[in-house]
């Protein structure tokens, strides 16, 4: 799976989270809501019971038993209106404004609204009891908008996060890819140059080897074109024998490592016929055979094994070198990811687009032992049974 694919995916899971934990937070916040409601309303019954049973009272200790009740709401808003319409009593309204002109009217208009009164009866006076919702209540009730803009800025500062890192990853990767061209060419060109000099120099060195050797640069000028332009373009794949391809690519190798590295080819299967881009592919034997120079040193081995597995191609590249930590198995693929003081980590991302995007296989590290073996695994469809 591609990082596009891989970011995508986090993307939808990261947005499939934050609808949940909203979709949670609401029906939670609501169901408390109307239990506190709930809770709120029979206080109130039993407040106002209280009340009428303190008018009634006709003992010292029965008072204080209903006093405690009245005295007990210390959070729920109270006003008792008179069967005239005047304000007889008050509790817990806002105290910074309850001395202010018509604060207590308007409040008593607001509860009207809310809910439906109590009445209360004693002798022949009636008095209605209206109330609101307690303060908790009302933050409770707004807790969802919070955690609504709290989800919302969580999103946007994934997205951000996602877009920036995307940004980043996206320069790594043209920055790699100016740097990987400029390599490429650089060395078929240097030795072109090298060659016309020393035949400005002397013509009697344009012999017919001097030509060949400046024939193989110019052609391997002509891949590394053809190579470049194949990235971002659906490339033509042709069935071809997968032994000779690698052999070609361990050739051209060969000849730009040091003789203190050994490669030797294994064929257990023979005939293997793939489906393939050549130029391609050999850019990634190139590019896994590189890397493992790099990690080998001055002198060691890399081993290249071909063979079938049911119906699918396996190449094995192994090499002796200092090996690859276990955490970063899957990191390493990453464009602009690497452990070299001097690379700028495409190698191992190129090949894995070309072979998992271009060729419809699979690339991995199959296992790695510090300082004992590491081995790439690339899996190839079969297009023929082997021998």
């Amino acid at each position: 799976m591609n990082n596009f694919k891989v970011r995508r995916l986090i993307k939808t899971g990261l947005l499939l989270v934050a609808i949940l934990i909203g979709i949670f937070s609401l029906i939670y916040t609501h169901n408390l809501v109307l239990q506190l409601k709930l809770d709120e309303e029979k206080k109130m019954g039993i407040w106002a019971e209280a009340q009428k049973r303190l008018a009634e009272a006709d003992s010292e200790e029965d008072r204080n038993f209903y006093l405690d009740i009245v005295k007990g709401n210390t959070t729920i808003p109270v006003i008792v209106e008179n069967a005239d319409g005047t304000i007889s009593f008050h509790r817990n309204l806002d105290s910074s404004k309850v001395d202010k002109p018509g604060y207590i009217e308007k409040r008593l208009k607001q509860m009207k609204g809310q809910y439906p009164p109590i009445e209360t009866r004693f002798m022949d006076e009636v008095n209605y009891i209206y109330y609101d919702d307690s303060y908790l209540l009302l933050q409770l009730q707004q807790y969802p908008i919070y955690q609504i803009v709290i989800v919302g800025l969580f999103l946007l500062v994934s997205y951000v996060a996602f877009s920036v890192s995307k940004r980043s990853e996206e320069n790594k990767v043209w920055v790699g890819l100016a740097k990987e061209t400029a390599h490429q060419l650089g060395t078929p060109i240097s030795s072109l140059m090298a060659w016309i000099d020393l035949i400005e120099l002397d013509s009697e060195q344009a012999t017919p080897e001097a030509m060949e050797e400046m024939k193989k640069d110019i052609r391997r000028l002509n891949t590394i074109t053809h190579r470049f332009s194949k990235i971002g373009s659906r490339p033509e794949l042709t069935i071809v024998d997968l032994s000779d391809e690698i052999q070609r690519a361990v050739e051209y190798m060969k000849t730009r490592t040091s003789s203190k590295i050994q490669y030797t080819f294994v064929e257990k299967h023979r005939n293997l016929l793939v489906k393939m881009n050549p130029s391609l592919f050999e850019w990634v034997i190139e590019n896994l055979c590189t890397n493992a120079v790099d990690s080998i040193g001055e002198s060691g081995e890399i081993t290249i094994q071909v063979f079938q597995l049911k119906n699918k191609a396996v190449i094995d590249v192994t090499d002796n070198g200092k090996g690859i930590a276990g955490n970063l198995f899957n990191t390493i693929f990453r464009p602009g990811f690497t452990t070299k003081k001097r690379g700028w980590g495409l190698g191992l991302s190129l090949a894995k687009r070309i072979i998992n995007e271009y060729h419809g296989g699979q690339i991995f590290v199959k296992e790695s032992l510090p300082n004992q073996r590491t081995t790439f695994r690339i899996l190839l469809s079969c297009e023929s049974a082997a021998m």
